[in-house]
């Protein structure tokens, strides 16, 4: 969804070259330790148009 948002802030109606990546990481709390996962996603806002 926020890749979809920042095509639309920059201009675009379509993303082209979708690339994801993540990262992962342990979180220490009092009680337990939790896995923490980020994803980031990129591409590039274009406009396409029908012929």
């Amino acid at each position: 969804m926020e890749l979809k948002e920042a095509v639309f802030r920059a201009g675009g109606n379509a993303l082209m070259g979708v690339d994801f990546k993540y990262a992962t990481t342990q979180v220490t709390g009092e009680e337990k330790t939790k896995m923490l996962v980020c994803v980031f996603g990129s591409g590039s806002a274009v406009t396409a148009e029908k012929e």
